[in-house]
């Protein structure tokens, strides 16, 4: 049998569309003062809501079984992002889904869109009570299915009473899991912070309006290492082609982000490393490695900026919520672009001036010197 975890996260709505506000709870009028010698009344408690599901959620397998590490990273969206999934009919009932055979299912189930013969089943991991909440708050399922090996194999009765028992004791362990995540967003988060800290130019390398163009090549070479460098120095570290163990951020997920603000950054990205949005993830990183800030278009920055922010799209910034890791750093790559930009295409402009000038003169040379070998030719000729 394939077992795996598919722990419940909030997810950025597509475009055009918002997220229900969160329920807040009723403020509790405060205990009168109590009377001389009297001791003070405790604080009344606010009372507790009931589990509140966000509209727009995504499953993601997080653990799975030897012969299905492949399914980490796979993930399931809430109907809200148009399409009904028994996994979400399991998470709206609360109860047990367990399927005999997959193919006679309502809604139709199948495996990250491949319809596969087989059993299913799906126990709802709940939270318990917390401070705001009630118990009962879905954290995720807890999946077995007989797809992809065996599929006449049937799930029994038994596998029904081990699921539920093991969805009984789950919960622990998915709040570890969800802890867990929430560390390592901190994590990634303090990263970007740092990084974009980091995104000064040098009061040594700012750009002087008295400046020849020699200088200019001097301070931006430096600043394309500086700062530039320590973007690429940090993609390569922590969003490598493939993810590197079990929770491994890398550039293959960005072929997931469509329809999401990440989709828009992953497709500025393409657009300034001017690659295929169809490109493999190692194809990805040898062009983010070789960006090279001297030789970057106005036409190619051009199409980056409309590919982040379409024409009547809302803007998204390296400030906007719900980003991607990988997405963040994408934006801070393109912020350090931005800060040097001016300055490339300064250089780039005198130079292309000055080679147009060396050409026009090498032509004017060349021209005087046919006109002259022409005169000579014709002096030189004998009188008829």
């Amino acid at each position: 049998d394939n077992v795996y975890l598919m722990p419940l996260e909030q997810t950025p709505p597509p475009e055009g569309q918002e997220e229900d506000p969160e329920p807040e709870q009723e403020p509790v009028e405060p205990p009168p003062e109590p009377e001389e010698g009297e001791e003070p009344a405790p604080v009344p408690e606010p009372e507790k809501l009931d589990p509140w599901l966000p509209k727009f959620t995504t499953l993601r397998v997080v653990t799975a079984n030897e012969e299905n590490k492949w399914m980490v990273g796979k993930t399931v969206q809430a109907p809200a992002y148009g399409k009904q999934t028994v996994s979400y009919s399991t998470v709206d009932s609360k109860e047990l889904t367990f399927l005999p055979n997959v193919m006679v299912s309502e809604p139709p189930i199948t495996f990250f869109d491949m319809p596969m013969p087989g059993s299913f089943a799906a126990q709802p991991v709940l939270k318990g009570e917390d401070e705001k909440y009630k118990a009962g708050g879905v954290l995720g399922l807890l999946c077995v299915d007989t797809v992809g090996g065996d599929s006449t194999k049937t799930l029994t009765d038994e596998d029904k009473e081990l699921l539920l028992e093991m969805g009984r004791v789950a919960g622990s362990t998915f709040e570890r899991l969800m802890a867990e995540k929430k560390a390592r967003k901190a994590a990634e988060d303090d990263i970007v912070a740092k990084l974009l800290e980091a995104l000064v130019i040098p009061e040594e390398q700012e750009v002087a309006e008295e400046d020849e163009v020699d200088a200019l090549e001097g301070k931006l070479a430096a600043c394309d290492t500086a700062i530039i460098g320590e973007v690429k120095k940090v993609f390569k570290e922590q969003t490598p082609p493939q993810p590197v163990g079990e929770y491994g951020r890398s550039l293959s997920e960005l072929s997931g982000w469509e329809g999401t603000p990440s989709g828009r950054v992953a497709a500025m990205l393409y657009a300034l490393v001017q690659e295929e949005a169809t490109c493999t993830p190692e194809d990805l990183e040898g062009k983010i490695q070789s960006l090279d800030i001297k030789t970057l278009s106005e036409e190619t920055l051009a199409a980056a900026a409309a590919a982040l922010n379409p024409e009547g799209a809302d803007p998204i910034t390296k400030e906007t919520e719900g980003l991607e890791f990988p997405a963040q750093l994408c934006m801070a790559l393109m912020e350090a672009v931005n800060m040097l930009k001016d300055t490339s295409l300064k250089i780039q402009k005198i130079r292309k001036e000055e080679e147009e000038a060396r050409i026009a003169e090498e032509e004017r040379i060349k021209k005087e010197e046919e006109e002259a070998a022409a005169a000579a030719a014709a002096e030189a000729a004998p009188a008829e």
